[in-house]
C-alpha cells in the first residue's frame, strides 16, 4: 500500500497503542523501517527522530525528524504561519518538580535536533535531514503541515507556572521554514532510513539541499513590512524579532532599562549584544537582549558605551557630552555594575565578542 502524507489532511494517531492498531497511520507508518532488534519509534507528545540504521550514513544520521504542536499546549504556544511558510517551535525542556530546571540539552529532542543543526551548518546540507510537521488539532487525529528544513536555533527561556510558583524554563526555539511539497511518499523517508538513499525525494527538497547557503531567504519577502516577524531574514536592514519574543524580554526585564530604571514601555526597547544584523542566529537569544531607553539603545549601539563580562559600564573615553542626563547616567557610573533581574543573564561570549570589536579599549574591558 502507498503511504503517503499529504497537506492539510489529517491521520489517525492511536497514540500508545499504535503497534497493535490497523488503523493507525502516524506512528505505525513512520515506525514501518525500523530493523526488528532496534526500539521501536518512541512515542513522545512532541519531537521524536527516526535514524538512519546504515552503515554508510551519507544522508546523513538521521533519516527524519517528526514535530507535533498541539493547540493544547498553553505553556509552549508555537506559532505556525503556513501562509508565509515559517514556524517557531518550542523544543521539549519542561520544568519538574522532582527535578527542578535540568539542562534544556537533556531533553530526548533538543539533545538530537539542536546537534543535528550545528552538524548541518558544519558539514553542509547534504547531512540534513526533513523535518515532518504535523499538527494536533483534535484528539486521535493528526494533520500534516508540510516538509519543514530548519534555518536556526535560538536559546530561549519560557514563562511556566508550577506548584513551586513562576519559574523561567530554559528551552529552545525552532525556526523553521515550510517547503512548497504539497505532498510526500513515505518511500522517500524509508529509503533515508534504510537505503542510505534520497530517491524518490520532492524536487523541492533536492534544490534546497544543492542550494549553496543554508542562511538564504526569499529576496522578494519585504521585512520592513512584513507582520511575521521572522528572526533569521539575513537582510540587515530587515532582521526583525516576533512580536512574542519582544513580549516575553519585557517581562522578564519587567519593562524597565537596566540603566535608567524607566519603566515608560513606548521609551524603552530591546537592545541586541550582537547585533540583529551581523548575527542573525541571536537574534531571538534572550541572554543577546536587554532592555534600555531609546537613548541609552542609540548610545550603545554607537559604540559610546558598553557592558563588560562582569556587568560593569565602560564609557567610551572619547565620549564627550554636557548633557547633565548622560553624564549622570554614563559618565558618572563608569565602571559601576548593573543589576540584572533574577531571572535574566547574559552571555559573556557575545559581550566578549562585542568589546573585542569595538574601536576602543578600557583597561580590563574583559576580565570578568
Amino acid at each position: 500500500m502507498m503511504r503517503i502524507y499529504r497537506v492539510g489532511e489529517r491521520y489517525r494517531d492511536k497514540g500508545r497503542n499504535y503497534n497493535t492498531s490497523d488503523e493507525d497511520e502516524f506512528n505505525s507508518w513512520l515506525s514501518h523501517p525500523i530493523p526488528e532488534d532496534e526500539s521501536d519509534l518512541p512515542y513522545l507528545k512532541g519531537m521524536r527522530a527516526l535514524r538512519n540504521f546504515s552503515e554508510t550514513q551519507k544522508t546523513g544520521e538521521y533519516a527524519t525528524f517528526i514535530l507535533v504542536s498541539s493547540d493544547q499546549d498553553e505553556t509552549y504556544p508555537d506559532e505556525i504561519d503556513l501562509e508565509n511558510g515559517e514556524i517557531r517551535y518550542w523544543g521539549d525542556a519542561k520544568y519538574s518538580v522532582k527535578r527542578g530546571t535540568r539542562s534544556k540539552d537533556r531533553f530526548y529532542g533538543n539533545r538530537r535536533l539542536k546537534p543535528h543543526f550545528d552538524t548541518v551548518k558544519e558539514s553542509g546540507r547534504d547531512v540534513a535531514a526533513p523535518i515532518l510537521f504535523f499538527e494536533r488539532k483534535e484528539s486521535g487525529y493528526v494533520t500534516f503541515d508540510g516538509v519543514c528544513v530548519l534555518k536556526a536555533v535560538t536559546p530561549d527561556r519560557n514563562r511556566e507556572s508550577t506548584d513551586d510558583g513562576v519559574v523561567w524554563t530554559p528551552n529552545y526555539r525552532y525556526h523553521l521554514s515550510v517547503l512548497d511539497i504539497p505532498e510526500i511518499s513515505l518511500e522517500w523517508i524509508y529509503n533515508r532510513a534504510t537505503a542510505d538513499s534520497d530517491a524518490g525525494a520532492p524536487d523541492a527538497w533536492t534544490e534546497w539541499k544543492q542550494s549553496e547557503s543554508a542562511d538564504d531567504t526569499d529576496p522578494e519577502i519585504s521585512t520592513e513590512t512584513s507582520t511575521s516577524g521572522t528572526p533569521y531574514s539575513y537582510e540587515s536592514s530587515g532582521v526583525r524579532v516576533s512580536e512574542s519574543f519582544r513580549n516575553r524580554v519585557f517581562e522578564l526585564y519587567d519593562e524597565t532599562c537596566v540603566l535608567t530604571e524607566m519603566r515608560t514601555r513606548p521609551l524603552v526597547t530591546l537592545s541586541h549584544i550582537a547585533p540583529r544584523s551581523e548575527a542573525v542566529e541571536y537574534a531571538e537569544d534572550v541572554t543577546n537582549v536587554f532592555l534600555l531607553n531609546w537613548t541609552h539603545h542609540m548610545a550603545f549601539d554607537a559604540g559610546l558605551f558598553t557592558i563588560d563580562t562582569d556587568l560593569r559600564i565602560r564609557v567610551n573615553p572619547e565620549f564627550k557630552t554636557t548633557d547633565a542626563h548622560l553624564l549622570a547616567t554614563l559618565h558618572e557610573r563608569d565602571g559601576e555594575k548593573i543589576t540584572l533581574p533574577e531571572d535574566c543573564e547574559f552571555s559573556t561570549e557575545r559581550i566578549r565578542e562585542r568589546n573585542e570589536a569595538l574601536d576602543w579599549q578600557v583597561d580590563e574591558l574583559n576580565t570578568i
